[in-house]
């Protein structure tokens, strides 16, 4: 019996000195192609990723990544924990990228507030006032008077 010509291949001569499976491959492609065997088993080209290769050299989640965003989407994978995407900021994602701090300073101020800008006095801003901050820069009793008059005295 007549065996294919590829080394390592001990399939019956079909055609042309090769079997069925390498000669469709010639026929088709032009050269082998290794890479199309069916019963060779292939994972995902991602880096860490276990599962099987189907399309592109991809399993079906990042194919689908590939397909819908152009790339490879890991902050949009689930159980993947996500952080907050200010630089330096290591707290848990809770919505648009940010964590919750980052989240409120864009939605109450359009922008991310420095740690600066943030500060919040330690005393009333009342000249000779030594009384605790409680609100807008005064202590308890200057705020009312503000509040109530508009002045502090």
């Amino acid at each position: 019996m007549k065996i294919c010509q590829i080394t390592g291949c001990e399939t019956k001569h079909y055609a042309k000195g090769y079997c069925k499976k390498h000669y469709a491959q010639i026929k088709n492609h032009g050269k082998l192609t290794p890479e199309k065997e069916h019963g060779v088993l292939r994972l995902c080209q991602v880096t860490g990723c276990e599962n099987k290769n189907r399309r592109i050299g991809y399993c079906p989640k990042h194919y689908h990544q590939v397909k819908k965003y152009g790339k490879l989407t890991p902050e949009k994978e689930y159980g993947v924990p996500k952080l907050c995407q200010v630089n330096g900021c290591e707290n848990k994602h809770n919505a648009k990228g940010y964590c919750i701090k980052h989240y409120y300073q864009i939605k109450n101020h359009g922008k991310l507030i420095s740690e600066k800008e943030h500060e919040v006095p330690k005393s009333c801003q009342v000249e000779g006032c030594e009384n605790k901050y409680c609100s807008k820069g005064y202590c308890i009793k200057h705020y009312h008077q503000v509040r109530n008059s508009g002045t502090s005295h």
